[in-house]
């Protein structure tokens, strides 16, 4: 749940303009206070002395945390960005990967296209729907992507990407 909270955008917006309107508040009153005792040059008593001095103690900290809080959200924006920029980059490097795999094991359009379907999780009877094809035709140019990939299953078939992705995303950092 906090978590959460921490990643709504409206929550963090709504706390910073809060933040800003305090410091803004709080600066103005002790602002028009030192300028209305200087003017008609009256001393604070013990008590107005103390409220002050914990009003300028607010503004300061207010200060304080509304220049901490714009760099961490400025540091979230560019972390995010790279993060972006890193997941693009290795989603055309594993494209670029896929590619090349596929040109070294011969595949056929067929095959490439079935091969496409299984790394992306659809079941055998779904990718036949989606190429307009009968199950069977769709489970023989499988069996020939494992055959030449040099597997024998699906998920030993994933793994030879997955591997290879996980060392691209390592070596892309």
């Amino acid at each position: 749940m906090r978590r959460d909270l921490r990643r709504n955008t409206k929550i963090v917006g709504w706390l910073f303009g809060s933040t800003i309107v305090c410091f803004t508040f709080f600066s103005l009153d002790v602002t028009i206070d030192l300028f209305e005792h200087l003017k008609i040059g009256m001393g604070y008593s013990g008590f107005e002395l103390t409220h002050l001095i914990f009003e300028g103690i607010s503004v300061i900290t207010l200060g304080g945390c509304m220049f901490l809080l714009f760099d961490y959200l400025e540091r979230l924006r560019n972390s995010e960005q790279d993060a972006t920029e890193s997941l693009t980059a290795l989603r055309s490097d594993f494209d670029g990967l896929l590619q090349q795999r596929f040109e070294q094991w011969d595949f056929s359009s067929a095959e490439r296209d079935v091969a496409l379907l299984m790394l992306r999780g659809l079941s055998m009877t779904e990718i036949a729907e989606l190429r307009e094809t009968r199950s069977g035709t769709v489970k023989v140019q499988a069996h020939n992507v494992f055959k030449k990939s040099g597997v024998n299953s699906r998920v030993a078939f994933t793994s030879l990407f997955m591997e290879e992705f996980i060392d691209l995303g390592a070596t892309t950092k």
